[in-house]
């Protein structure tokens, strides 16, 4: 028996299966992926199948980049036994093109079809789930495959990357019979997936494509100026922009733009985390009515219309305390009583949390309640680069956006000290890690009191969207359906972002009445079911995990120190989508 034939790799199959013995002669990969399979517990015989027992989006960005180009070659290949097998990142069969009928019985055969689930850990080794845990292409050829079911094919998957965002959005496999030459198959699978994630990028994905293309022409006008171009998948700069965004990761960036251009402004103030105060003047892509994205110029500074040091009006101290006073969870009530006792003892309070968390809200919310209605709270920017202000006479002043990762500084102490003094309040609010901002507050004499994510209070959404409803014009309501809807759902966002899915969805329903088809999550999952406290602090860290590799899986699950299938059944049960 020869080293390379069929009947020598399946006797090496059922000595690994059998008594994990690995014969030499068995390519590297296809023992990988044995082993892998073995670990997992995948049987070697017997026909598999697994539905996820959801619909997908049959009409998806990837769908529609993948099926011209399919079609195309399977016209070519009218006369032979060929098919073309495609998954989504989740492993699911969301594609399948044949050139005759017997591809497609054997195909259903092996319960390829629409809707099935092929990834490794499952159905063993193929060329989708393969290349899909991989993040490279793979070739699977007869009895190389773990399961024994689909020796009668040779597979190549190679994955489909949105070269705009270099995330593998599936895997296109192309399938024949056992003995066809596996060799010739790669390039052409290859060269279908490449066209395909150049599709998905800028041919059927229109949306994008507009974009980008508006973002080039601003780009190549006149001297290089820092640009980028964003919207809900991708985020594009200029060599120009550096690191000046490194404090707005794609969807947060997004959010803040959608928020700006929902209120009518075209200037988006972009201080937080940044060395220097920056702006951005946001150019609207798209028909009235239509945003597709946005391109953002970085200019230094902020806008002459938008002055720091406002004082904070009646109406604003209103909604800002309905907003962040809300809530009943164990560990926001805690930090809101903190912050309390804090303003009660004329203790200066330096907040701090991640993006979005409330911290502004809560802080002048906190301080009008202490000083009363009658007292002045007086709102000032302290980014870094401002100047503080020394001398306020305001019963309270909350400095928002306080650099402190270098601890207080002088100017800071000898305010915060001469406040103390005349028993008049100190409110601090920065995004530094909640070690520096402790040894901040200690420095100052004062409390640091951290706020937590959304992720970590879930329970208090009902309110959120209560306080929401509460601040909009008269009628304005969310219905239950849609409120049970958006306490299933991550925010790594946390609350502004969740306040902007509701801005949204009143856009589309200008009768006032908002509902779950109003919230725009169609092909979007979200957990089966509720999610415990410990889970929703697992799915935060994933997520946040998932932003910093840019969306890359593998990169993932090897920070995690776990396979890309149980990554994958993670995800799934956490209702997170990459």
């Amino acid at each position: 028996m020869s080293a390379g034939t069929q009947e020598f790799i399946a006797a090496a199959r059922a000595a690994f299966v059998a008594d994990g013995v690995e014969t030499p002669g068995i390519r590297a990969e296809t023992l990988a992926s044995w082993r892998r399979c073995k670990a997992a517990g995948v049987p070697a015989t017997g026909r598999v199948s697994r539905r996820t027992g959801q619909d997908f989006d049959r009409d998806s960005a990837l769908l529609r980049a993948v099926r011209p180009v399919t079609e195309d070659l399977m016209s070519q290949f009218h006369a032979s036994d060929f098919g073309m097998v495609l998954i989504d990142r989740d492993a699911r069969v969301v594609g399948r093109w044949t050139a005759n009928g017997a591809m497609e019985s054997r195909l259903d055969g092996m319960s390829a079809v629409p809707g099935a689930v092929f990834d490794e850990s499952f159905v063993g080794s193929t060329a989708l789930g393969t290349p899909l845990e991989e993040g490279r292409p793979a070739i699977v050829d007869g009895a190389e495959h773990y399961n024994e079911t689909f020796d009668s094919v040779v597979a190549t998957g190679v994955p489909v990357t949105n070269p705009a965002t270099g995330v593998v959005e599936g895997v296109l496999d192309l399938v024949a019979p056992t003995g066809a030459p596996s060799s010739l198959m790669l390039p052409l699978a290859a060269h279908a997936a490449r066209d395909a994630g150049d599709r998905l990028a800028s041919g059927h994905a229109r949306h994008d494509r507009e974009l980008l293309d508006a973002y080039l022409r601003l780009d190549r006008r006149g001297h290089r100026r820092p640009l980028a171009a964003v919207n809900s998948r991708l985020l594009v700069v200029n060599r120009h922009v550096g690191d000046a965004l490194a404090g707005h990761p794609q969807l947060l960036l997004w959010e803040q733009v959608e928020r700006a251009i929902s209120r009518g402004e075209r200037t988006l103030r972009l201080d937080r985390g940044a060395q220097t105060p920056l702006s951005a003047r946001i150019r609207v892509i798209g028909e009235p009515g239509q945003c597709l994205g946005a391109v953002l110029q970085l200019v230094p500074g902020f806008p002459a219309s938008e002055p720091k040091g406002a004082p904070c009006g009646p109406r604003v101290l209103e909604t800002a305390a309905a907003a962040a006073l809300r809530g009943s969870s164990l560990r926001w009530t805690s930090a809101v009583q903190r912050v309390r006792e804090a303003l009660a003892g004329s203790r200066p309070v330096v907040l701090t949390g991640p993006s979005g968390s409330g911290k502004s809200f809560l802080a002048v919310s906190a301080a009008q309640q202490q000083v009363g209605n009658e007292g002045r709270v007086e709102v000032a920017e302290a980014s870094a680069g401002e100047t503080m202000p020394e001398h306020c006479e305001a019963d309270a002043l909350v400095l928002d956006g306080v650099d402190l990762r270098e601890g207080p500084g002088e100017l800071l102490r000898r305010v915060v000290d001469a406040r103390r003094a005349s028993g008049r309040l100190t409110v601090l609010v920065s995004w530094c890690s909640p070690a520096r901002a402790e040894e901040a507050a200690a420095a100052i004499g004062g409390d640091m009191v951290e706020l937590p994510s959304l992720a970590h209070r879930s329970a208090d959404i009902a309110d959120l969207v209560r306080a929401w409803a509460d601040r909009q014009r008269s009628g304005v309501s969310v219905d239950a359906t849609a409120v049970h809807e958006l306490a299933r759902r991550s925010w790594p966002g946390n609350v502004r972002q969740l306040f902007t899915t509701l801005d949204r969805a009143l856009a589309a329903r200008p009768h006032g009445r908002i509902d779950r088809a109003a919230l725009g999550f169609a092909g979007t999952p979200a957990p089966h079911r509720d999610l415990t406290f410990l889970e929703n602090v697992e799915r935060e860290a994933i997520a946040a995990l998932i932003d910093s590799a840019g969306g890359s899986r593998m990169r993932v699950a090897q920070e995690l120190g776990v396979s890309r299938s149980t990554l994958y059944r993670k995800l799934a049960a956490l209702g997170l989508d990459i």
